[in-house]
């Protein structure tokens, strides 16, 4: 791949505006134009703020091979019942998160920072105002 040219994932992402892209004119007399990318707002989303905290991990978890499998699973299981993620990975998704790795304590305080917090029903209070 020539340094010159961007990666293949940025033309698409502009194209969906998670970033920004300009068109500069350089070189002599303006006759080479490179693009220059840049992050769109929406990007914050997907870089760690303050806390370490981004949405990045929500879509890694998604994109999960056990998760995308159970989807292969959804009409045997509404017919002939039972679960598509249990019927894709052979065993229960507490079972699946004990046996990976990926899935500690630090991914799910990643994903849901702060449920505490947030949700008063936690500490006894009430959800409807």
């Amino acid at each position: 791949m020539d340094e010159d040219e961007p990666l293949p994932l940025c033309p698409a992402a502009g194209n969906h505006s998670i970033l920004t892209c300009s068109n500069i004119v350089t070189g002599h007399n303006g006759q080479q134009v490179n693009r220059l990318y840049g992050l769109a707002p929406v990007s914050k989303y997907f870089i760690p703020d303050q806390d370490g905290v981004s949405f990045a991990p929500m879509l890694e978890e998604i994109q999960d091979k056990g998760m995308v499998n159970m989807w292969y699973h959804l009409k045997d299981a509404a017919v002939e019942g039972g679960l598509p993620f249990n019927r894709a990975n052979g065993m229960n998704a507490f079972d699946y998160v004990d046996k990976d790795a990926s899935w500690d304590d630090e991914h799910c305080l990643k994903i849901l920072p702060d449920t505490g917090k947030s949700d008063s029903g936690i500490n006894g209070g009430s959800r409807n105002p």
